[in-house]
């Protein structure tokens, strides 16, 4: 009988520290990511982000910002250490929201989106991530 609580207690405890690692950061699984294809908070310009999240399953998502009345819900990413995760924004457009962007009064023509470029240091900080999974 005492064998048998002892083999349970043990169970509990090692579950509790799996679950307890796991939510305080202190176990890394995968890395989230996210791209933003207009560059971050851009209301001219309708953007997607993408990406995939990890918590016990591997999330993949698709997001395009879109018109809610007059107001924009921009979709951008955020960057957390090794991470990145997509968050959302409701803006208030100065005239109007048409097709995922804030546009201006008269305005007849919609200009194409244009691929962000890539920010300065890209290269080193994908090595940098290489290195910190290798170095767990």
């Amino acid at each position: 009988m005492k064998k048998r609580a002892l083999i349970i207690i043990f169970i509990v405890v090692f579950l509790i520290g799996i679950l307890f690692a796991r939510f305080s950061g202190m176990v890394v699984t995968s890395i989230n990511t996210c791209m933003d294809s207009d560059g971050g908070k851009n209301y001219n310009i309708k953007g997607t982000v993408n990406g995939v999240y990890y918590l016990f399953v591997k999330d993949e998502y698709t997001e395009e910002d879109y018109c809610k009345g007059d107001n924009l819900i921009e979709y951008y990413c955020v960057e957390e250490g090794m991470h990145a995760y997509r968050e959302k924004e409701e803006y208030v457009c100065e005239v109007s929201c048409r097709e995922g962007r804030c546009v201006e009064e008269g305005l007849m023509e919609i200009p194409k989106e244009q691929p962000s470029p890539l920010k300065e240091g890209w290269f080193d900080s994908i090595v940098s991530k290489i290195r910190n999974l290798l170095n767990f």
